[in-house]
């Protein structure tokens, strides 16, 4: 991608842990997979553990309290991976997975290339555009006490400089009049990076 930096160094995120604490507050443990391309050309790096507190504005941004940061052993890769990409691209899918749990319509339309028309909602014949699908989202909405989403597996192929193909994988669990109901969802996106905080959505295959 054209925005991409030059490879200095890499964090891909290996295990992550989250504790909520609080209505507002939660404990995060990550363990982090460091690389750095040395003067020499040598890659070093490490296996380093972080201890994390975030807390949550009113308007749902995370923002971290405190962080620890903690080397545990040299990091055994040498052949060096770029991860600006996978972290942009995990950005923006748990955004718009959030932004779907919490039945936020306009939140996501902000993820959206041209507000999102046209735009590919779903293959219900009643869903063809984004007011159609915000009004299926809000019927939805009415009816769940509880949604999760629990991504399985993201995958990604790119389609040219600036623009991937994302296929997801995952379990949708949520209570609809007391019922526990659980389904697997595959969704398949197209995401144009512009160079802004998140990703846009310029398609969507559900």
């Amino acid at each position: 991608m054209a925005n991409i930096p030059e490879e200095v160094d890499s964090h891909f995120i290996t295990e992550f842990i989250y504790n909520p604490l609080s209505e507002d507050l939660a404990e995060v443990r990550m363990k982090v997979a460091y690389q750095v391309i040395q003067a020499d050309n040598q890659i070093g790096g490490a296996i380093i553990h972080y201890q994390t507190l975030v807390t949550f504005t009113e308007d749902n941004s995370a923002l971290f309290k405190i962080i620890n940061k903690t080397p545990a052993e040299h990091n055994p890769n040498k052949v060096f991976a770029d991860s600006y990409q996978e972290n942009r691209i995990h950005s923006l899918i748990y955004r718009w997975i959030y932004l779907r749990e919490t039945f936020n319509p306009e939140g996501i339309k902000e993820l959206l290339v041209n507000d999102g028309q046209p735009f590919i909602f779903s293959e219900r014949k009643d869903v063809k555009n984004y007011e159609e699908w915000t009004n299926f989202m809000e019927q939805l909405s009415a009816q769940t006490q509880y949604g999760h989403y629990q991504i399985e597996s993201i995958d990604t192929e790119t389609v040219s400089e600036n623009q991937v193909l994302v296929e997801i994988k995952a379990t949708w669990k949520r209570v609809i009049k007391g019922e526990v109901l659980s389904s697997s969802v595959q969704y398949k996106l197209k995401l144009h990076d512009s160079g802004e905080r998140y990703l846009k959505i310029v398609d969507l295959y559900e």
